[in-house]
């Protein structure tokens, strides 16, 4: 009977689950495909590659937000429960709070482990992917859309514009400025067409004229040619120094950097301690943040199995078990910002993980008539009449 009750509980804790996650994962992509929708809608890029960018950083996404879902999962389907009845049933047949807690237990320490595989394994290696792919994008021009009659922004100081495509992919009336270097260049030319010559993007130019002002002495100097390419490509952008973000690290390093070692062997730059206490707050999210699905859930089946029912209602124990996860929420991106500032800022980002795990344990375990919110008051109607006492008189 206690197998049947846990499967029971466990298959609708799969079920609202399972819709909350579906909801889940096409918010979380919504809102990542907005960072890109600029991209995908302005400059060309093919959906493939727009696919791969937002879906590279649901993982990401997921470590934060499930612990939260199964939060409230357990609180409706346990005041489901309640409810209907049900859970009144099962206390009848002799189920105590941790045997009914059981079903959330498992489902809890499954997606605990779940969790862990993605904060230490696959979070990074998607950071490092989604690195890549972004760099590629924005160095690669051939995969940009020149679009006729508006002026394109290729890169940072090189604007293009095209007065017409053909169908077979020639511009007309091209007009480029770059300002990029340390002189202006602005070209005209009556046609021309984006070429690739190996891994370079270039812009083939047919009659036409160049125009370069020194900005120093405003001498402008004319060149004029039947044919002239123009490299596109941000060859300097692969040469720059790249910084490895924190997220993409792997676990070793975010313990293992000091403040003073060298960031990269073919750059002069250092960690300073802003950069460590970023490494160190990292190293920290991905040991505690998959242990929020335990605190989250105790607070949750704290606010839903302690107490007494009623048929009329009571949400103040519903309230307070959301206030809770929302203070512990807001206290754990403000302790993020505290770190950048402090070291001290660690800990109080693991004190609002080991704080729900706390509090929910003592909720859930603590007698139900010693905690405020358990206790109901008894109305005066309904309280057991005091026996009077008789006064004896002193005659005989």
């Amino acid at each position: 009977m206690i197998k049947t009750l846990d499967r029971y509980i466990l298959r609708n804790l799969l079920v609202g689950l399972s819709v909350g996650a579906v909801a889940l994962v096409a918010l979380i992509w919504l809102i990542n495909s907005l960072k890109f929708l600029d991209w995908f809608v302005n400059k060309g890029l093919s959906i493939s590659t727009f696919l791969k960018l937002t879906l590279l950083l649901m993982p990401g996404f997921l470590t934060v937000f499930i612990p939260i879902s199964l939060f409230a999962v357990v609180l409706f389907t346990y005041n489901k429960l309640a409810a209907d009845r049900e859970l009144i049933v099962m206390r009848a047949a002799g189920q105590g709070h941790w045997q009914l807690a059981k079903p959330a237990l498992w489902l809890c320490l499954i997606l605990t482990l779940v969790g862990y595989w993605l904060t230490m394994s696959v979070v990074p290696a998607m950071e490092r992917a989604f690195d890549v792919i972004k760099w590629q994008v924005r160095d690669e021009v051939s995969s940009l859309i020149i679009k006729e009659g508006q002026f394109n922004q290729i890169r940072k100081g090189v604007i293009v514009y095209a007065g017409k495509r053909t169908a077979d992919g020639k511009l007309l009336n091209l007009l480029i400025h770059d300002t990029s270097g340390s002189k202006e260049v602005t070209v005209l030319a009556e046609s021309g067409a984006l070429v690739k010559d190996g891994a370079t993007s270039k812009i083939l130019l047919l009659n036409g004229n160049r125009q370069e002002r020194d900005p120093e002495t405003g001498k402008i100097t004319f060149l004029y040619f039947d044919s002239y390419t123009i490299d596109m490509g941000d060859s300097g952008k692969s040469k720059e120094f790249r910084y490895i973000d924190e997220r993409q690290r792997p676990f070793s390093e975010l313990y293992s950097i000091q403040v003073g070692d060298q960031i990269d062997p073919a750059y002069p730059y250092l960690f300073e301690h802003s950069s460590v206490r970023r490494l160190r707050m990292e190293l920290h999210l991905r040991i505690l943040r998959p242990l929020a699905h335990l605190g989250f859930l105790l607070i949750g089946l704290a606010a839903a199995l302690t107490g007494e029912f009623n048929r009329r209602g009571d949400n103040t124990r519903v309230i307070v078990a959301v206030a809770l996860v929302v203070l512990f929420q807001g206290g754990s991106l403000g302790a993020a910002n505290l770190v950048k500032k402090s070291y001290d800022g660690l800990i109080v980002l693991d004190l609002m993980t080991i704080l729900p795990i706390v509090i929910g344990f003592l909720w859930l375990t603590w007698p139900s008539d010693r905690w405020p919110l358990g206790r109901k008051p008894t109305p005066p109607e309904l309280a057991p009449e005091t026996p009077k006492t008789r006064q004896l008189g002193s005659s005989a």
